[in-house]
Formats: C-alpha cells, sequence, structure tokens
C-alpha cells in the first residue's frame, strides 16, 4: 500500500515539475525580452542626452551669447574702465555692472 501511494506522488510529480519548468522557462524569455527593450530604449536615452549635452554647449558658449547680444539686441561691449564689479556680502555670484558715466 505505501509503495502504491510512493508511485502515485512519483507519477503525479513528474509531469507538475515539469509543467514548473516550462513556466518557468517562458516567464525567463519574457523577462529577457523586456530586457532586451529595456536596454535598448536606455542606449538611445544615453545617446539623446549626449546630444542634448552637445547642443547646450554649443548655445551657451560666450561667443555665440556675444554674437547674440551685438546683432539681435544691440548691445556692445564695454571697455573695462566702464565697468564696475560689485560684489554683494551674503552672495554666491559675484555681480557685474556696467555704469554710464556720460551722464546719459
Amino acid at each position: 500500500m505505501v509503495k502504491k501511494v510512493f508511485l502515485y506522488i512519483a507519477v503525479l510529480s513528474v509531469p507538475l515539475a515539469l509543467l514548473a519548468v516550462t513556466g518557468q522557462s517562458e516567464r525567463y524569455a519574457a523577462l529577457s525580452t523586456e530586457v532586451a527593450r529595456i536596454t535598448e530604449q536606455q542606449e538611445k536615452i544615453i545617446e539623446e542626452n549626449r546630444r542634448l549635452i552637445a547642443e547646450i554647449a554649443v548655445l551657451s558658449s560666450s561667443a555665440r551669447i556675444e554674437q547674440i547680444a551685438k546683432t539681435n539686441l544691440g548691445l556692445e561691449r564695454k571697455p573695462p574702465e566702464e565697468v564696475i564689479e560689485v560684489t554683494i556680502k551674503n552672495s554666491k555670484p559675484a555681480a557685474t555692472a556696467v555704469v554710464d558715466q556720460t551722464g546719459g
């Protein structure tokens, strides 16, 4: 009697084990596909980030800003004797101001 119960358990456990392995294999395949998709997405985001960093460098170059200030805004660089640097206490950056000493 004990041998028959053991035999039934053994016979039933093999298909259940195979079913569990199949389920795990399907889950592994799905996760592998998702990892590949996320990795590809990450690579695209990293490339976009590199492109944006390069664009920021170009757009924030002092030569470009000076050109826009001259051509679009009609500004001009003042000679050093007309520039007064003002430092405000408890302030991180130093402020620079141009003072018009001509009275105009």
